[in-house]
């Protein structure tokens, strides 16, 4: 059964799905960023690297990717179409997906390193304005208990030893003559 398609559904339907599809390939080029900064090469799961993590985990971003285009679509088709999936609905969602993916896309992978060092700068400037501060103060002040608890233990430690060292060397008031430990006035 063939359902007519007016223009005001149609227009909206394809401008949103291939914008749609637009934002799909942008988060597509997420999961390529993060390949690209482990080295990961997109092949190795047909080479035989089967079991390795980082196939195993491309397997799950796989999946995850393929369940959030499936969701999007969904969307789209409830709330623009009724409901209805169209065909049109989903060659432009797929035509906005390979649109960015080679005009966008290949610049994006191409400046891919210089985007993995600008987000490891940005982290490394958030840890550093954020954890270093609380880390030196916390090692301040747990270093500075630490070593009031160990000078305590060392001076309690050469205390202890230092009585049993000077008991073991004194010699004894009454000794027996001849032992070689007389007491000389």
């Amino acid at each position: 059964m063939l359902i007519p398609v007016s223009r005001e559904i149609f227009l909206p339907v394809i401008v949103w799905s291939l914008a749609l599809g637009i934002i799909s390939g942008a988060v597509y080029d997420l999961f390529r960023i993060r390949r690209a900064a482990f080295r990961i090469p997109g092949t190795r799961f047909l080479r035989g690297g089967k079991g390795r993590a980082d196939t195993v985990l491309t397997f799950f971003e796989d999946i995850l990717f393929s369940l959030f285009c499936t969701s999007v679509f969904i969307l789209i088709a409830y709330r623009l179409s009724f409901g209805l999936p169209r065909w049109y609905s989903a060659a432009a969602y797929a035509g906005g997906f390979f649109l960015y993916r080679e005009t966008v896309g290949v610049l994006v992978m191409r400046s891919a390193e210089a985007i993995i060092r600008a987000l490891c700068r940005a982290v490394l400037f958030v840890c550093r304005r954020a954890i270093c501060p609380a880390y030196g103060f916390i090692a301040r002040h747990i270093g500075s208990f630490a070593g009031k608890i160990s000078s305590r233990r060392r001076a309690a430690y050469t205390a202890k030893y230092e009585k049993h060292l000077v008991l073991s060397f004194t010699v004894p008031e009454s000794s027996p003559p001849g032992s070689g430990n007389e007491r000389k006035s």
